[in-house]
């Protein structure tokens, strides 16, 4: 299962999910997506095998934040919430950090 609820005025994040979405293999490309992240002190190459996925586009938590999209996954049988933050880098500049 596949279920995006909410929208974003940010088109790339609408394209990636929407992209996914309409895919016949949408739980593998979650997948993909995610075992591409690196995480300090992990080697695991494949964190993620997710079974369903229910995602959230700039949903508000009030004082908890706002983040840019929340995945609600089975993966491997648990049941996990990730949440991202997308930023769009513009290749003029030379550098570019998150902080």
């Amino acid at each position: 299962m596949f279920e995006i609820l909410g929208y974003s005025e940010r088109g790339v994040i609408n394209a990636l999910f929407y992209d996914i979405l309409n895919s016949s293999k949408s739980n593998k490309l979650i997948s993909d997506l995610l075992n591409k992240t690196i995480f300090i002190n992990d080697k695991k190459k494949e964190r993620f095998k997710i079974s369903s996925c229910i995602v959230l586009i700039e949903q508000s938590f009030s004082d908890f934040g706002d983040s840019d999209v929340l995945l609600l996954i089975e993966n491997k049988g648990k049941k996990q919430a990730v949440f991202l933050e997308a930023k769009v880098k513009t290749y003029s500049r030379k550098k570019w950090r998150l902080d």
